[in-house]
């Protein structure tokens, strides 16, 4: 399946891949394409989706040094979700 979307008025394509492949995703910041792979866990499937997000946005964003920075993208990967959850119970 291929989607278009728009990270910081940039249009990405974004797709999701039925292969076996040795990473669950990639990101192309020059190319404008993000790459999922399929699995069968959805939280991974999930974690692997904002993983890839992030990697595009550091780069929209102008943080280029930190695109290729995987503690930081693991990081923020980690948190996305707790931190969403408390910003919908905030928002409430």
């Amino acid at each position: 399946m291929k989607k278009k979307i728009t990270i910081k008025g940039t249009k990405y394509d974004f797709k999701f891949l039925n292969v076996s492949a040795p990473i669950l995703g990639q990101t192309d910041t020059n190319e404008k394409h993000i790459e999922i792979y399929l699995h069968d866990n959805e939280n991974e499937l999930n974690k692997t989706i904002v993983h890839e997000l992030l990697h595009a946005y550091l780069f929209e964003c102008g943080l280029v040094n930190y695109v290729d920075n995987e503690d930081l993208v693991v990081w923020f990967e980690n948190i996305f979700f707790d931190l969403l959850k408390n910003f919908q119970n905030i928002i409430e």
